[in-house]
């Protein structure tokens, strides 16, 4: 694998999981369970087939 190929998966991959997170960046971990439920947020939050991202992405 070259170099050029880890970056691009390292990129992607904070891209991510950025817009996972992006939906609970700022509630505490109660209020994600109160949610979301046990399991927590397990897919992203989409508007016309696209995930939120935040301005860390």
């Amino acid at each position: 694998m070259k170099n050029l190929d880890k970056f691009k998966g390292c990129l992607l991959g904070g891209a991510a999981e950025d817009a996972l997170r992006y939906a609970v960046e700022f509630m505490d971990e109660q209020s994600i369970m109160g949610k979301y439920g046990p399991k927590g947020i397990i897919s992203y939050d989409m508007a016309n087939g696209k995930a939120f991202i935040s301005d860390d992405t």
